[in-house]
């Protein structure tokens, strides 16, 4: 059985003049179709038996008389998110399938009864590595970098970073890299903190991987998308041998090198099925931030948050040679070759 990954972005395939700056996300099809090659799974997309659409984003693209497959995150698994519809409308389809990227993400296609096969994601080790001719910044720098602002918990780290900054204006500094259209808010923001003495800087930008990369290599912390734990800048910024601060919303023994550093949620007052932040966008809970037997849904513990922030500034030497030694366990736990196995596995079945 031969398999082909798209792009994530379907213009590459109507569009020859279209050029694309690949993100993160956009090194998923070019490593999963190169360890498919490397097991000679791999065809091209007019002769592969199985179409993998990358992102629950291109999955009506093109392709109608192929088998097709899906790799979906957890927003995805959202009412009204139209994946949902398509997926219970092909729940008995052996020509289509909905692969989840962890766990969590799949237990939440099992309440619809859709079975979806994991298949974790990983990053490239070769390109994100330590760059030794590259210094860090003089003040301990965090950076945030993501490009969906309502569940990357911007306006938390804000609000977190100035508490934690307050007495240390001169010695800290934090970088945000968002690249959300929606963003419009940040500047206002982060300018209300840098009329405050405090020293942020925001990039609201697409930037090459080189420019991510080298973010890593001057930065001190990644603080990633606290509102819901891991992603891809979390194996990049692990690779890089950059300690990371996440929420406990990652799946068990995910990100290793992590592990000491977790914030903690707490149950929240309100109970509803979204909230709102500041920036007036609708934040959709996944099924397991709902405690069900108490009726509370979770949020992150500011106090907590400022607190772990303190003790990394305070034993960095720990928190840094920590990650240098979880890089190759990184590395053995989350790579491609592991990736196309779990997908070849999951559609030959």
């Amino acid at each position: 059985m031969k398999f082909f990954v798209l792009d994530n972005d379907e213009r590459l395939y109507s569009d020859p003049t279209y050029e694309f700056n690949k993100g993160s996300f956009g090194t998923v099809s070019e490593n999963l179709n190169k360890e498919l090659k490397k097991l000679n799974c791999w065809a091209n997309e007019k002769e592969a038996d199985w179409i993998i659409h990358p992102t629950s984003l291109n999955y009506e693209f093109g392709f109608r008389n192929k088998k097709r497959a899906v790799i979906s995150s957890w927003e995805s698994t959202e009412l009204p998110y139209p994946l949902v519809q398509f997926g219970l409308n092909n729940k008995n389809n052996p020509n289509f399938k909905i692969l989840s990227i962890n766990t969590q993400t799949s237990n939440l296609w099992n309440k619809y009864g859709i079975i979806s096969p994991v298949v974790d994601l990983a990053t490239d080790y070769e390109f994100f590595q330590p760059q030794i001719n590259i210094k860090k910044n003089e003040k301990f720098t965090i950076l945030s970098v993501t490009c969906l602002n309502f569940r990357s918990g911007i306006n938390f780290l804000l609000s977190a970073f100035r508490y934690f900054a307050e007495n240390k204006k001169d010695k800290v500094r934090l970088i945000i890299k968002n690249t959300d259209e929606r963003a419009v808010l940040i500047p206002r923001f982060c300018d209300d903190l840098i009329s405050m003495g405090f020293n942020v800087q925001y990039i609201l930008e697409r930037c090459s991987l080189q420019k991510i990369r080298e973010l890593y290599s001057k930065s001190h912390l990644l603080c990633y998308n606290v509102l819901h734990g891991g992603g891809f800048p979390t194996l990049e910024a692990a690779a890089m041998e950059l300690p990371c601060l996440i929420s406990d919303f990652c799946q068990p023994n995910l990100y290793p090198h992590s592990e000491a550093v977790k914030c903690q949620l707490k149950p929240i007052s309100e109970v509803r099925s979204y909230l709102c932040n500041n920036w007036g966008l609708a934040y959709t809970f996944p099924e397991n931030w709902v405690n069900e037997a108490t009726s509370s849904i979770y949020w992150l513990d500011e106090k907590d948050f400022v607190e772990k922030l303190e003790k990394i500034y305070q034993n960095y030497t720990f928190y840094e040679n920590q990650a240098k030694e979880n890089r190759q366990k990184e590395i053995e736990k989350w790579n491609w070759t592991r990736s196309a196995q779990q997908l070849i596995k999951a559609l030959e079945n």
